[in-house]
């Protein structure tokens, strides 16, 4: 998606798009467009994240919500984001420098979540120095109160930015999302 530069809605509008673009051609490419999921890692998982709330997500923009959010490394919520350098620049690329604690509550996945939200498949290391692990910790509570089906899957070391996992214990985590949705559709 586009940096936002303070514009925070522009990277949801991408997903919209990018959603209403597959289930636009799901036929053309052999696609079902009733089995639609999406992905995201580190600020896309954010991204990904929020696509399940009503007031951000799927809903918001009037079309189905996708059967699963598989969510790597994700960043979920700003405000429990430590302070640094680091989140100074999140929050001002995402919300510009004038951003207030209203507007990280509202872009915060786990403090927005109903029973609506989609199946949620979650990867992470547990040596994320990025992202500490605890970062996600309201947002699983806030599934398991809600219901939700989800998977976590953590490893001690892969560290942030691991991708697929290879050559590291979360290798092959991919194909446990895929088994995941399986499971629970």
């Amino acid at each position: 998606y586009r940096m936002p530069n303070g514009h925070n809605e522009v990277p949801l509008s991408d997903a919209e798009q990018a959603i209403r673009l597959v289930r636009g051609h799901a036929k053309e490419w052999g696609l079902n467009p009733n089995r639609i999921g999406i992905m995201g890692a580190s600020a896309g998982g954010h991204l990904a994240s929020l696509w399940g709330t009503c007031a951000l997500g799927a809903r918001h923009y009037g079309i189905p919500q996708p059967l699963l959010l598989a969510l790597a490394y994700p960043l979920i919520s700003m405000a429990q984001y430590p302070a640094s350098p680091v989140r100074d620049y999140l929050c001002k690329g995402l919300f510009g420098s004038d951003y207030s604690s209203e507007q990280l509550n509202r872009y915060d996945a786990g403090k927005n979540m109903d029973a609506g939200y989609p199946k949620t498949f979650l990867v992470r290391a547990l040596d994320d120095s990025t992202v500490p692990p605890d970062n996600a910790a309201e947002f699983l509570r806030a599934l398991s109160c809600y219901q939700t089906p989800c998977r976590l899957r953590q490893a001690e070391a892969g560290a942030h930015g691991f991708g697929l996992g290879s050559r590291t214990p979360l290798s092959g985590w991919i194909d446990d999302a895929v088994l995941f949705l399986e499971e629970s559709t």
